[in-house]
C-alpha cells in the first residue's frame, strides 16, 4: 500500500517582522521588500540625524519612493536622503534632455519616443514636472476636427503651439488652421472670411462654447481654392477631444461633439469647469524653513498672477515681516523653489527673476 506524501504546510500571510521596535506586515514570507535596510536607514535618520549612502544604494526604486513618502508623512527632513534621491532624478532628467535633443534634430528612431514617454511618465509620477510642463513634452495640447466631405469624412489633428491661451486665442488659431487647410468661404463683396467652427467664452455660463456651422455653399460666398468637395447633406464639423488633460483645460471631457453628424447649427458648452490657466497660484518654498505643525513646512510665500497679462511683470511682497523657525543645524545654502498650487515644481520660461530676502533674528519681548 502506497503511502501518500504529505504536502508541506505553508502558513498563509500576513507575516509580521520586527526590527529595532518597528513592526512591519508583509504579504509573503519571501517578500522582496528590503525591510531591514529601510528600518536601519530610517533609524539613522530619525534618531541620529545621520544618513548612510551605502544603505540607500541597497534599496530599489519602489523602496526609495516608499521611504520618501514615509519621511514626508512624518515630517522628517534629511538633506542626505533628499540629495541622494534627487541625484537619481537628475540622471533621468539629463537623459530626457538628451533624447529630446535627438528628437528635435530629426532622429525618428521609434525607441527614442518610447524611452522618452517612459522617463517622462516616471518623473511626472514623482512630482518632478508640473502638469503644464508634462503636457508640453507629451503634446497633450491636441484635439481633432472631423470634417464632412462628399461621401465620407476627413479627420484633422490640430496641435496648439506651446503657450498661454484664452478662448479668443484658440478661436484665432482655429481660423488660422482653417485658412491653412482651405476650409473657409470668402464674402464676394467684403472679402471677409466665413469659418465653420468657432470658439468663444461664455461668462454667464462660466464655460467655453464651440459652435459648428453646416458645411454648405452659401449665397454671396466663394469656397477657398482647394476646398474639399461639399457634402450632399450639409453636415457640421465635429470636435473630438481625445485627451483628458487637454480636455480639462478647455472644459470638455473626452468625447466627440456632436456624437453624430447633424445638419443643424451645433453649439456646445463646457461640461467641466475650464482651467485655461492650470497654475492658480505660485508657492515659494525655502529649504531652511521648518514648521512642525504644517504639512507644507517650507512654504515662504504664495501669490497669484491676477490682474497681470501673460508676459507682464508680476510684483509681489509679503508686506510685513513674518517670523519663521529655521531648520536646526548648520546650513551652507538656501534653496528657493517655485511650485504650483499642487506643490509641483513649475517650469520657468523667463529667467529674469529678482528676489530680495531680508533675514534677521527675531526680536525678544524685552527688546
Amino acid at each position: 500500500m502506497e503511502q501518500k506524501q504529505k504536502r508541506p504546510y505553508r502558513k498563509a500571510g500576513p507575516f509580521h517582522v520586527e526590527f529595532r521596535g518597528l513592526q512591519a506586515c508583509l504579504r509573503r514570507d519571501k517578500s522582496q521588500v528590503n525591510i531591514k535596510t529601510i528600518v536601519d536607514l530610517w533609524w539613522l535618520i530619525r534618531k541620529d540625524r545621520q544618513f548612510n549612502k551605502a544603505l540607500f544604494d541597497l534599496l530599489d526604486e519602489q523602496e526609495r519612493d516608499f521611504m520618501r513618502y514615509c519621511l514626508n508623512k512624518c515630517k522628517i527632513t534629511s538633506r542626505g536622503f533628499k540629495s541622494a534621491y534627487n541625484q537619481l532624478l537628475d540622471g533621468l532628467v539629463k537623459r530626457l534632455k538628451v533624447l529630446e535633443g535627438a528628437n528635435r534634430i530629426g532622429d525618428d528612431n521609434p525607441s527614442i519616443k518610447i524611452e522618452m514617454k517612459s522617463i517622462l511618465d516616471k518623473l511626472y509620477q514623482k512630482n518632478v514636472f508640473s502638469t503644464s510642463y508634462y503636457s508640453q513634452f507629451k503634446r497633450l495640447n491636441s484635439f481633432k476636427i472631423i470634417w464632412p466631405t462628399a461621401s465620407t469624412t476627413s479627420t484633422y489633428t490640430i496641435t496648439l503651439p506651446d503657450g498661454a491661451y484664452s478662448a479668443s486665442d484658440i478661436n484665432n488659431y482655429l481660423q488660422y488652421w482653417s485658412i491653412q487647410n482651405n476650409l473657409y468661404l470668402t464674402n464676394n463683396t467684403t472679402g471677409s472670411n466665413y469659418y465653420f467652427i468657432s470658439c468663444a467664452e461664455n461668462p454667464s455660463s462660466y464655460a467655453i462654447q464651440f459652435t459648428m456651422q453646416p458645411v454648405k455653399n452659401t449665397t454671396g460666398y466663394t469656397a477657398a481654392s482647394g476646398f474639399p468637395t461639399m457634402p450632399v447633406s450639409a453636415y457640421t464639423p465635429q470636435l473630438q477631444v481625445v485627451d483628458s488633460s487637454f480636455g480639462s483645460i478647455i472644459g470638455f471631457s473626452p468625447a466627440t461633439y456632436p456624437a453624430d453628424q447633424t445638419t443643424n447649427v451645433y453649439a456646445v458648452y463646457s461640461n467641466l469647469v475650464p482651467q485655461i490657466d492650470p497654475t492658480a497660484a505660485v508657492v515659494i518654498t525655502c529649504s531652511n524653513l521648518y514648521n512642525p505643525i504644517a504639512n507644507n513646512n517650507q512654504v515662504l510665500h504664495t501669490f497669484t498672477s491676477a490682474g497681470v497679462e501673460y508676459g507682464g511683470l508680476i510684483t509681489t511682497a509679503q508686506g510685513q515681516g513674518l517670523a519663521y523657525c529655521p531648520m536646526q543645524g548648520t546650513n551652507s545654502e538656501l534653496t528657493l523653489s517655485f511650485l504650483d498650487q499642487n506643490m509641483i515644481p513649475l517650469g520657468i520660461i523667463d529667467n529674469n527673476v529678482c528676489i530680495r530676502l531680508l533675514i534677521r533674528p527675531k526680536k525678544s519681548s524685552s527688546e
